[in-house]
């Protein structure tokens, strides 16, 4: 009997993959656009390969095994390619799941079911889901030891109210390798091997169109700030397929190897942060709020003072779309209060709230998803750690990245919005302990670190030592901070700081000032 290699999704990468291992070997191309599995193995047959397509619809088992059984008259299955997935531009959250997790978890285990002993295969992901927030160990074991049939009815997979294709398809991404995991060890037992590989930023027809499309900037921000600045080809991914089904790789199973042109690795090392920035109108201060004296008279409201509200007035939009998320995520009453309050001092000044969202415990996800909807985003003050871990629990670290619009940051949110974010202490206890980690990964938005409300802690005392003369002084060698009071902020444009009325520089160990109330300083 001929060996079989049945290749699922006729896709560019598949072919580029096939070309280099069917070899010899019949092959069974399924895919659920018949036409296009027709016109793959035309192509093929012309080189030479003996191949014969057929209809395949993933998301359907009863279709899943038809194919096996179908490839099973031609000869034993000794491979596997599966390349079938349907991407979040042509895709419900739905389809996304029934197809690229349920369809690739059903493959890979009635596929395991007859393998050939010595046989392989390898399934291709995206590495999107490599940058996700970690889920916990239990969701992990759900998602590699659950039944097929119940995969899709796992409680965190189940969509928002608004769902997000995106986010599908990077967590099917990272629920396909988790798949691929649990079925190494079933096709061991056969004497089989499976493997993943998640690719991002591969050169395909859909991708070379995008790139040259006026709204295809993100793309190419993305491209360029990866380590090596250029997109992939199929024909690199295919090069590491053909070794992984190769016999130099019968010691490799339930692997997953990531072949992104390094932007996984600048994700969490900091290379493709400072792109999106560029893109984000920051406005980062103490407080926006405060009390001001016109004629004689005081008045709380919207700070005029140093020209804030006439430099929102420059970036806001006819009527804004907001969110504020919260320091507090678990004050839901006085954070909903904090959004209200905020929506009538912008309104007061001339400037329009079509609404105002909350992000707290009350709703952590579903405005992260919808992120790029808003035109206005307000970081709320308080304990910069408690937030930090706020903010990266609901992914804000990784959707921030595809934000396109107005950024403002209150004290902690300020100070939060930095690349490397310096959390002074503040309470009782973390002066003196050591395990208080006083500089934290932050959202990246701007390089600056800002110490807000100078005029209120400038004298303050935590755990017996003095804030500034014993605590930050000492942190600010080999690191520059902005201490501002309140009525001074920081305004960054096209990625460009620019101090706005006073503030001060703290740099190894010393204090000066660097600039007056009316003044600027672009700050380098």
């Amino acid at each position: 009997m001929k060996r079989v290699l049945l290749w699922i999704g006729a896709s560019q990468l598949g072919m580029a993959i096939v070309r280099r291992i069917g070899a010899s070997m019949k092959i069974v191309v399924g895919d659920v656009r018949l036409k296009r599995a027709q016109s793959v193995a035309k192509e093929l047959a012309q080189a030479g390969f003996d191949i014969v397509a057929t209809h395949v619809d993933i998301s359907s088992k009863k279709s899943i095994v038809r194919i096996i059984d179908y490839a099973q008259t031609e000869g034993s299955i000794y491979m596997l390619v599966d390349t079938a997935n349907v991407s979040p531009t042509e895709a419900s959250y739905e389809k996304i799941l029934a197809t690229n997790l349920y369809g690739t978890a059903a493959l890979l285990e009635e596929v395991g079911k007859v393998i050939a002993p010595g046989g392989c295969g390898l399934t291709v992901s995206n590495a999107m889901g490599h940058r996700l927030p970690a889920t916990s160990p239990s969701n992990d074991r759900w998602l590699m030891m659950a039944p097929c049939d119940e995969l899709l009815k796992l409680t965190f997979l189940q969509p928002s109210d608004e769902p997000d294709s995106a986010f599908a398809y990077a967590l099917v991404s990272y629920a396909k390798t988790k798949r691929v995991q649990a079925e190494a060890v079933k096709w061991g037992a056969r004497g089989a091997r499976i493997n993943a590989i998640s690719t991002d930023l591969i050169a395909t027809p859909s991708t070379i169109d995008l790139s040259k499309r006026s709204d295809g900037y993100l793309y190419r921000d993305v491209v360029a700030q990866c380590p090596l600045g250029r997109p992939g080809l199929v024909d690199e991914v295919a090069n590491l397929a053909q070794f992984a089904m190769s016999s130099q790789a019968e010691f490799i199973t339930g692997s997953d190897f990531v072949v992104d042109g390094g932007s996984t690795a600048a994700h969490y090392c900091g290379g493709l942060r400072r792109h999106y920035s560029e893109h984000v109108k920051l406005y980062l201060m103490s407080s926006p709020i405060g009390t001001y004296r016109v004629e004689g008279v005081d008045y709380l409201g919207l700070n005029p003072k140093n020209g804030l509200i006439d430099e929102l007035h420059k970036d806001w939009p006819k009527s804004a779309r907001c969110l504020f998320i919260a320091a507090d995520p678990d004050a839901h009453e006085q954070n909903v209060a904090t959004a209200k309050d905020f929506a009538q001092r912008l309104a007061e000044n001339g400037l329009a709230v079509d609404r105002f969202d909350v992000c707290d415990a009350e709703d952590p996800t579903d405005p992260i998803r919808r992120l790029t909807d808003y035109d206005f985003l307000l970081f709320g003050g308080g304990h910069v750690p408690t937030q930090n871990a706020f903010f990266r629990n609901i992914g804000l670290f990784e959707r921030i990245r595809d934000y396109r619009g107005i950024a403002m940051g209150i004290s902690a949110g300020t100070m939060n919005c930095a690349e490397t974010v310096y959390a002074q202490p503040e309470l009782d206890g973390e002066a003196t302990d050591p395990d208080y980690e006083r500089f934290i990964e932050g959202l990246g938005l701007t390089e600056v670190q800002i110490l807000p409300h100078y005029q209120a802690v400038k004298d303050d005392v935590v755990d017996g030592l003095r804030l500034f003369e014993d605590i930050t002084f000492a942190d600010s060698v080999g690191h520059a901070f902005v201490a501002i009071p309140d009525g001074s902020f920081v305004l960054q444009r096209d990625g460009l700081p620019v101090l706005h009325g006073v503030g001060y520089l703290v740099f190894e160990g010393q204090m000066a000032r660097i600039c007056e109330d009316g003044a600027t300083l672009p700050l380098e």
